[in-house]
């Protein structure tokens, strides 16, 4: 769309995510043995993560299904299950203590943005906002 203006900041690659508790490192032995704490398919890491599933052709065993990355990182770090989810650029404190298992090559990603209009009159001052972002982000990232 050319009326609209497309900035990203992040891109967060889906991991296998897993309490620190979990010793096994293969994704596909994980996810065939310990409870899968799903993602709710209505959002867009949900569809992601249900099509990387389908297309690797990995059964899962569905314990649950969350409306949220923070209830499904509440869940993992307690140890109720694992999850397909992104490696969250900028991680809370839970999120932060989970291990994150890389699902290897064909892993998808989302990218993480600010969507203004072409037209925008604000645009300095969203450009000043998307500058902080990609600040908080990099600092996170050496943290």
């Amino acid at each position: 769309h050319d009326k609209l203006n497309w900035m990203p900041f992040c891109e967060e690659e889906l991991v296998l995510l897993t309490s620190p508790e979990v010793t096994e490192t293969d994704p596909r032995h994980i996810l065939a043995t310990l409870p899968y704490i799903r993602h709710t398919r209505q959002a867009a890491v949900g569809m992601l993560a249900e099509e990387w599933l389908s297309k690797n052709k990995v059964k899962v065993n569905d314990a649950m299904e969350m409306g949220s990355l923070e209830n499904v990182a509440s869940m993992v770090s307690n140890d109720l299950g694992v999850s397909v989810g992104p490696n969250i650029c900028v991680p809370d404190p839970i999120f932060r203590q989970l291990q994150k298992i890389p699902l290897g090559p064909t892993a998808p990603s989302r990218t993480l943005g600010i969507l203004t209009r072409t037209d925008c009159s604000k645009i300095q001052l969203v450009e000043q906002l998307l500058q902080q972002i990609k600040g908080v982000v990099a600092q996170s990232a050496q943290d």
